[in-house]
Parts: C-alpha cells; sequence; structure tokens
C-alpha cells in the first residue's frame, strides 16, 4: 500500500468543496477516500481490533454511481462495526436513532447523544478547514469522541498511546464539550447529515456509516479554501489496520 503526498490535491479539494452542491440529497456515491496516518487508536469492549484514527475525504458525487460534477466530502465514521469502503453508494433516507450494536442489540440514542455527535462534527469540520496538518491530532480525538458518545452504553475503549489524543478523546466525549469547543474556535452548529451504505442496510436501526457537516455559508467556504491551501500530508487509502 503505497503513500501518496498529495499537498496539490488539497488545493483541489478546497476548489471542489467551494463548488459543491446542496447537502441532503437522497442518494450520493463515495469514491476514492484520502486520509491521515498519523494516529492509530486500540478499540476494545464490544469490538477488538486497531484502527487509524482518523476523519476521511472522498471523492463523492450525487446519485447511485459513479458521475459528475464530482465534490469533496470529509467524513466522520459513526459505526465502530462498519469498515468503510470506496466506490459504493450511501443514501440518507433513514435518521440516526440508535448506535449499530453487537448481537442485534441496539442502544437508543437520545437528544444529547446527536446534539453532541452533530457539534463535534462541526468542531472537526472547522479544525479540518482552518489547519488540516496541524490539527492532525485534535481531528483524531474527534473521531474517537464521536464513537464514545454513539457507543456510551457500550462501554467502548479507545487508547490511542498518545496522551493529548486521549486526553482530549476524554474531555470531547464528556459533559463539559461544549465548553471545551467554544475555547478552541467559537459556537459550532448541530446540523450534520448522516449516512448509510444503501446496498446492506434498509432499516433504522441498522450501521449508519458516516456523518458528515452541514454545508457552510459563503463566508465559511472562503475560511475553508484558505485552510486547504495550506495543507500538505502523506495519506494512504485504506483505514483499517491488521490488528
Amino acid at each position: 500500500m503505497a503513500r501518496t503526498r498529495i499537498t496539490a490535491a488539497f488545493a483541489a479539494l478546497a476548489l471542489g468543496l467551494a463548488a459543491a452542491p446542496a447537502a441532503n440529497a437522497a442518494d450520493i456515491w463515495l469514491g476514492s477516500d484520502t486520509y491521515s496516518t498519523a494516529n492509530t487508536a486500540v478499540l476494545s469492549g464490544p469490538v477488538n481490533y486497531t484502527v487509524y484514527l482518523t476523519p476521511q475525504v472522498y471523492t463523492a458525487n450525487y446519485g447511485t454511481g459513479p458521475g459528475s460534477p464530482t465534490f469533496d466530502l470529509l467524513v466522520f465514521c459513526v459505526d465502530v462495526y462498519h469498515f468503510s469502503g470506496s466506490n459504493l453508494a450511501y443514501d440518507d433516507n433513514l435518521a440516526f436513532t440508535t448506535n449499530s450494536g453487537t448481537g442485534g442489540n441496539f442502544d437508543t440514542l437520545d437528544a444529547a447523544q446527536l446534539d453532541q455527535v452533530g457539534r463535534l462534527t462541526n468542531y472537526g469540520a472547522k479544525l479540518y478547514a482552518l489547519d488540516a496538518i496541524g490539527n492532525v491530532d485534535k481531528l483524531a480525538a474527534v473521531q474517537g469522541a464521536i464513537w464514545k458518545v454513539v457507543n456510551r452504553d457500550q462501554g467502548l475503549n479507545i487508547d490511542a498511546s498518545n496522551n493529548s489524543v486521549d486526553a482530549l478523546i476524554a474531555t470531547l466525549s464528556g459533559a463539559g464539550y461544549l465548553s471545551a469547543i467554544n475555547a478552541d474556535v467559537g459556537p459550532v452548529s448541530n446540523r450534520v447529515t448522516f449516512l448509510k451504505e444503501t446496498a446492506n442496510y434498509g432499516q433504522a436501526n441498522s450501521h449508519q456509516a458516516f456523518v458528515t457537516a452541514s454545508v457552510p455559508e459563503p463566508a465559511t467556504w472562503a475560511l475553508m479554501i484558505g485552510g486547504f491551501g495550506l495543507a500538505g500530508a502523506t495519506l494512504r487509502r485504506r483505514r483499517a489496520l491488521t490488528a
């Protein structure tokens, strides 16, 4: 699995975001993806494996198959049971109401959990726009915190073997998360879109693979373009590590 240096690609990513269509279409095709390999984590409890702790950026288009125009979509995983793949159809037809569960047991998510996931996702989008590379540890913590919040009742443990990342996961998944976010980037929205894999999951208590922030206002697009223009890193396409 070769590493790919994509400094120039992030500049193109900013332009693609600026031209992205409106959010919340029923069907979306997620093509190739890139993400940071700077942080890994051991997940234990309801699952036991090692993963890259990071959001992903997909080359996407609206529809059920490859098409155009394409745009770049930043997503966070909300499902520790789902190994993300490329070139798959997703949709936003179902509300996110439960975690994905294990053995057919699903825990209903309450309003506070959904609100926290929404604000964490928008916080992550701001961090990525401001400085995707400089905020790599914070972005790892956001991903970890989302998993912790969604799987609160299943006792998910996340060990990043990085004291700062582990400490921030604890803060962002805890009761004082909003104060920490406000102190760092100011207020954030809780508006998000949840995406599930169309072919595999057709029920409300099935896997909802990804969450993505709402489409920003034009002023925020300008901020994102500036942030992405600074980015440049070694990314790898495959997410899961062999345990």
